[in-house]
């Protein structure tokens, strides 16, 4: 016999039912257009494939980026770095020097992103004493034209990167020749801003001019910029000053820049530290006027700064101080790199207040998920969605990393978005264009991207 009790308690569990149900299929919705975005990368300094093809990339291949910081933070030595990645030291030998270190870091992100890599690209679940020989041996196997494809395009489903060639033994020069199936150029223009005599020479030589003056300076930055911007070679200006000094940038006089510049080149000692920033400060706004003059979106590194030793104060490094740049040039977009971590909540007041701030999640999630987390739903609660872009991979040498970071940032855009969804913050279509405008839409328009020929390039 059914009673009222009954009947009730059974509708009851119908609808918990039929709730449940509509909840699962939301999120199987959710994470189905997540993974099948086609990622724009928008930070990377990846080495070429052919150099790669030169080198030996055994086991230890996976440990030349990020992770070996965190190895030198548990205490590892340069010596013992120096050895274990040397590729003609033995094996063996290496892996017990390196196993007390890896031990104490793998705890870690950016160890984490490497075991995932591991687990995915070469059917290795872990990395220990038992595996290390076995995932050698397919590391080694792996290095063959077609690999940067495979991860990249196939597993990673990048469909394109945003390079900055800094390192690793790229020339610096325009005239690189990138990938373009992958990858699309900024550019930095580090010897101009961190001027010095010795630069001075280097840009003499590489320029073919003589820089007396400041204004002959000026003049040959003006044509190297142009060279770039007008040939469209690269969709952005980059800054890593955060490296050196605090990104704090004054107005400065031409006379006082001249005048600074003047005592650098006639005096046999270097000038002081105040007046070398004076010169910085005028140099950088002199770029700033010329990106916006070319619509080219200028990329500021904030925040944390990779390495276990640098030169500045991680305090120097906040966006903030940037603050009062935003209203000098109000068409120039300004990227804030690497979501300021662990300044987010200063980028996003900025990012809220400023039409032209845009905030830039590489690196972020392998430096820690849940930081990463917590900052991506406070930017989507309080940040109009145009002006986020969620992910760019940030590594030099190692590919495999790059297809781990991005799977990490699916992962932590898709929980974002379904605990948003539940909490009835956001409806299921509200999500998907959401997932598709931080993953790759925001990035096409910010740094006016277009496929030509089956690559990408700068739009006119």
């Amino acid at each position: 016999m059914i009673t009222k009790f009954s009947s009730a308690l059974l509708l009851i569990t119908l609808m918990v039912g039929c709730i449940d149900s509509k909840k699962n299929g939301t999120h199987s919705k959710i994470r189905q257009t997540v993974d099948s975005i086609q990622l724009v990368d928008t930070h990377e300094h990846l080495i070429p494939e052919k150099m790669r093809l030169s080198t030996t990339t055994d086991f230890f291949h996976l440990f030349k980026d990020y992770i070996r910081n965190d190895l030198l933070s548990s205490g590892m030595g340069k010596d013992i770095e120096q050895y274990i990645l040397n590729a003609e030291n033995p094996l063996d030998s290496r892996w017990t020097k390196f196993a007390p270190y890896w031990q104490k870091t793998r705890n870690t992100t950016y160890a984490r992103n490497i075991m995932l890599a591991a687990k995915d690209l070469f059917e290795v679940e872990d990395i220990n004493e038992n595996t290390y020989r076995l995932l050698n041996q397919k590391m080694l196997e792996s290095n063959k034209p077609g690999w940067y494809n495979y991860v990249l395009k196939e597993k990673a489903g990048i469909e394109v990167a945003l390079l900055d060639p800094l390192a690793y033994g790229y020339p610096q020069d325009s005239t690189i020749q990138i990938q373009k199936e992958f990858f699309v150029r900024v550019k930095r223009f580090s010897d101009f801003i961190s001027i010095d005599k010795d630069r001075i020479r280097k840009i003499e030589q590489n320029t073919n001019s003589v820089l007396n003056e400041l204004d002959d300076l000026l003049n040959v930055l003006d044509i190297e910029i142009e060279k770039v911007a007008k040939n469209h070679e690269i969709v952005a200006l980059k800054s890593g000053h955060a490296y050196s000094r605090a990104i704090r940038y004054e107005d400065v006089t031409h006379a006082e820049a001249e005048n600074v510049f003047n005592k650098m080149i006639n005096s046999p000692q270097q000038i002081e530290f105040r007046d070398e920033t004076k010169l910085q400060d005028f140099i950088m706004l002199h770029l700033m006027r010329k990106a916006e003059y070319y619509n080219l979106p200028f990329q500021i590194h904030t925040g944390i700064l990779a390495g276990t030793s640098h030169q500045n104060n991680i305090s120097n490094t906040n966006a903030i101080h940037l603050s009062n740049l935003f209203p000098k040039f109000p068409q120039l977009k300004f990227i804030i790199f690497h979501g300021s971590y662990p300044y987010m909540a200063e980028l996003g007041v900025l990012a809220k207040t400023h039409p032209n701030v845009y905030i830039d999640m590489s690196w972020m999630y392998v430096i820690s998920p849940e930081a990463s987390r917590s900052a991506l739903k406070e930017w989507l609660l309080t940040v109009p969605s145009n002006k986020i872009m969620a992910f760019g991979g940030d590594y030099g040498q190692t590919v495999e990393a790059t297809y781990a970071h991005a799977v990490m940032a699916r992962r932590i855009v898709t929980e974002v978005l379904i605990e948003m969804v539940d909490k009835e913050y956001l409806n299921e279509q509200d999500a998907i264009y959401l997932a598709k405008r931080i993953l790759r839409e925001n990035a096409l328009e910010i740094y006016n991207l277009e496929k030509k020929e089956g690559y990408y390039a700068r739009g006119e």
